[in-house]
């Protein structure tokens, strides 16, 4: 049975001046990414990531999609979580993750773009054993019952957790 992970969450303040404690500048000096975004990461309704359809990066004269924006920023914020912001012996590989469930709320008169997601990831050295053992079975071709066992052993070594992600749009 996979083991649920402690939700992570991202701090509000990390420390690096030219970030300024803004996700958008992070994204933008870590990955060359700037997103039309303000605000925090995206936990809950009050830290959530405000998408600016006026925003100067924006060209006005194409179709602007805000879902392209949502998806990008999580992805992101996910490998900061389980990689970026984690000690070196603590990090993660072979990370996925899959909506769960969209909602739109309306809060204060603003509507929210609320996704949840299950966040699956296994830990480096669990990472490294798998791809190995794969690697020197040769993948198990014609090896039914070890492709089966190693599909178990994979089972047993993932890791998840649930998380929420939410947008002003």
């Amino acid at each position: 049975m996979p083991l649920e992970l402690k939700s992570f969450r991202l701090q509000k303040e990390w420390g690096r001046a030219e970030d300024q404690n803004s996700p958008r500048l992070y994204l933008k000096n870590s990955s060359d990414l700037d997103l039309p975004i303000s605000g925090g990461w995206g936990y809950s309704a009050e830290d959530c990531v405000v998408i600016d359809k006026n925003d100067p990066t924006i060209d006005p004269r194409a179709h602007f999609n805000p879902v392209s924006v949502e998806y990008l920023f999580f992805e992101k914020r996910v490998y900061a979580e389980l990689i970026v912001f984690r000690p070196r012996e603590d990090r993660f590989s072979g990370i996925e993750w899959e909506l769960n469930k969209q909602s739109l709320r309306i809060i204060d008169g603003h509507k929210m773009d609320v996704l949840e997601f299950r966040v699956t990831a296994f830990t480096d050295l669990d990472w490294e054993y798998l791809k190995n053992e794969w690697e020197t079975n040769l993948g198990y071709v014609d090896d039914e019952e070890g492709k089966e066992s190693h599909k178990k052993e994979r089972h047993l070594r993932t890791r998840f957790y649930d998380t929420e992600c939410w947008f002003r749009i």
